[in-house]
This record gives structure tokens, sequence and C-alpha cells, in this order.
């Protein structure tokens, strides 16, 4: 079974950070760390609720002045074993009158045994 989340996204152009999380109330548990960059947060029944993206500007290579006023879009899934956790994102940004997609596609260990449903993180992207 994937779980499907409607999410909404703000973007912090001096910390170089992008926050997305579920538009529904959750109870926040924890978080894990995917990458340096690359954050998930749990709600108490270990379902994925957000995403944080630290040095955007570095993981996408687009200028800070451009992501939050081009970002179109935003599909992100994660998936889980007994061994990792992956996430695989596509970020949709319209440059140049032209829509540009970047990739995320990380992977860490799963050292915790969490068991979280596979996710579907999706938006029509705006800001908050």
């Amino acid at each position: 079974m994937t779980i499907t989340n409607s999410i909404e996204w703000e973007y912090d152009i001096n910390g170089d950070s992008m926050f997305i999380n579920e538009m529904e109330p959750y109870e926040y548990k924890e978080s894990i760390e995917i990458t340096d960059d690359i954050i998930l947060d749990l709600d108490v029944n270990n379902k994925v609720v957000a995403l944080e993206i630290l040095d955007v500007s570095e993981v996408f290579g687009i200028e800070k002045k451009y992501i939050e006023q081009y970002l179109e879009s935003i599909e992100a899934d994660i998936i889980t074993t007994d061994k990792l956790i992956s996430i695989k994102a596509l970020f949709t940004f319209s440059l140049d009158d032209e829509s540009v997609p970047k990739v995320l596609d990380e992977t860490t260990e799963n050292d915790m045994g969490l068991l979280i449903p596979k996710t579907h993180l999706t938006t029509p992207a705006y800001a908050k």
C-alpha cells in the first residue's frame, strides 16, 4: 500500500533550506538523516510527514534567487526495506520558459529497523 500525501513547501533563501511538509496536522516523532543535506521527518505512526533539504542551491545546481520563484512541482517517493531507506524525488523548475527537472535519488541504511509505509509526496508547487 502506498500513502499519498498532499504537501506544501517553504524555501528560506537566507538559510538555503527547503521544508516540505504534509498539509494535514501531524504529531512529530523523529527525524532521519538520509544524507548531510536531506532529512525525513516521521510522525508517531512512522509515517513520513516532512522532508527537509539543506543547501538547496548546491543540491539542485540552481541559484538561490530562482528556487522559490521557479519551482513548479514536487513528486517524491520514500520506500523502505528492512535494510534501506530510499528517497526518489523529482523537482521541476521553469527556467527560461523551459521545464527543467532536478532529481534526488538517495539511500541510507535502515539501521533503526523502521517500518515506514511506502509514501508518495506530491503538490502543485506553491509556497506558504
